[in-house]
């Protein structure tokens, strides 16, 4: 909990120990999580340098406080990949011009996407999309059978609100 000094929101977890650490969403291709200090591990300094100035922040260990969501894969073939504006390790700053720093805010402002068919991301590193909510929520169905994953509750909850 971020009001826990000893866990702050950007530490290394132990899944062994923490499985309910584990939490993501997946949602358009996008597969997101609350950062921690283990998917620093997965980009090289060159890349983070390069290209994910944003994440590279978050090892400061001063910025260890602040939380956020991370872009942890982008499926591809997937909306969110054919828009060419998602990349492994970006941080998500807005959905819906809503700031959002974790998956329930998250969670709460694809809700909100049912009335405006619309769903706006905007990345800290990089620029705005926008995605048809109906259409991203009708090929959800597709990627979980072709990436063999199963859909979140989240989702799930979605696609019935909309059907």
């Amino acid at each position: 909990k971020v009001d826990d000094p000893i866990l702050k929101p950007v530490r290394t977890i132990y899944p062994e120990f923490e499985s309910h650490e584990l939490d993501y969403e997946m949602f358009a291709g996008l597969v997101i999580m609350q950062l921690r200090e283990n998917h620093f591990e997965r980009f090289s300094p060159e890349v983070l340098s390069l290209h994910l100035k944003e994440l590279r922040s978050y090892t400061y260990e001063e910025n260890h406080i602040k939380e956020a969501l991370i872009i942890t894969a982008v499926l591809p073939g997937s909306r969110a990949d054919l828009s060419e504006c998602f990349l492994p390790g970006s941080i998500i700053d807005t959905v819906n011009s809503e700031k959002v720093k974790t998956l329930e805010q998250l969670r709460e402002a694809l809700k909100k996407s049912i009335s405006t068919k619309e769903i706006a991301f905007t990345l800290k590193d990089g620029p705005s999309t926008v995605l048809s909510f109906p259409k991203v929520l009708e090929e959800e169905p597709i990627l979980s059978m072709n990436f063999k994953y199963p859909l979140t509750q989240t989702i799930k909850n979605l696609i019935k609100r909309m059907s």
